[in-house]
């Protein structure tokens, strides 16, 4: 039997975590249903169709986003390690099944708990409002595409839970602030240094080209391919693969 992959294990574990959260799930899934039946309603007052892609996306990246920074939890609690770190199975098994969890499970959990949210709304308008129906769409190629974005943002919050050991949210969600200021600080250095003669030398123009076009020129036929690349494959491979390697290493060590 393969001691790193089995399919049989996977699909014990993925058991093991259905029991464990199917009631936390149910009641955030009912949380929700009720958050977007509420605000679909107030917000028909107001306008004619609900922007129910707007709920979907935002609600989702907040479910997804707090559930991956949870993801391994009991690996860094003393009084709930033991059961985690002995569980008989690899740390790339324990590490998929989390990750089929929070980007695949919860993400079509959502899907359909969106779908009856705004068929409820849907039909309480029409029995008070006479509004026609316009009920979320689950099949929309937009709604896969937000998913597909959480998917790569919360990757990094992936990481985050399994690399610290308390406050994973939090300290992950610095960590990103630190390196985009970081970022734009780096990127707009280089912007002084590559554009000082058109923008802030004394002899520069009066008139100076539109920072935007300027941007565009840079962007050329390539840097959005290559961007999204970046974002959708190599950040969320590379945050996955380490955070495998953080629980193999919290696992070989005992959780220390």
């Amino acid at each position: 039997m393969n001691q790193i992959l089995s399919s049989r294990r996977l699909a014990s574990l993925a058991k093991k975590d259905f029991y464990q959260y199917w009631r936390p799930t149910l009641a955030v899934s009912g949380i929700l249903v009720g958050a977007v039946i509420i605000l679909g309603f107030i917000r028909s007052t107001m306008v004619d169709i609900i922007p129910y892609r707007e709920y979907f996306q935002r609600f989702l990246v907040i479910w997804c986003i707090v559930a991956a920074s949870s993801a391994f939890r009991e690996l860094h609690d003393k009084s709930r390690n033991d059961d985690f770190l002995l569980l008989p199975a690899s740390a790339l098994e324990k590490t998929l099944v989390r990750l089929i969890g929070v980007s695949a499970g919860i993400p079509l959990i959502f899907i359909v708990v969106m779908f009856i949210a705004s068929l409820c709304t849907e039909l309480l308008r029409l029995a008070i409002l006479k509004t026609p129906m316009a009920v979320f769409n689950p099949v929309n190629a937009e709604a896969w595409l937000v998913i597909l974005r959480v998917i790569a943002i919360q990757s990094v919050f992936f990481l985050g839970a399994a690399w610290f050991k308390r406050r994973h949210l939090l300290k992950t969600a610095l960590v990103l602030l630190v390196f985009f200021i970081a970022l734009g600080i780096i990127g707009g250095t280089i912007f002084r240094i590559a554009y000082s003669s058109v923008y802030f030398s004394p002899e520069a123009s009066a008139i100076k080209p539109d920072l935007y076009m300027t941007f565009k020129q840079l962007e050329g036929p390539w840097l959005g391919i290559l961007l999204r690349i970046i974002f959708y494959g190599v950040i969320p491979l590379l945050c996955w693969t380490t955070a495998w390697m953080r629980v193999k290493e919290c696992q070989s060590s005992h959780g220390i």
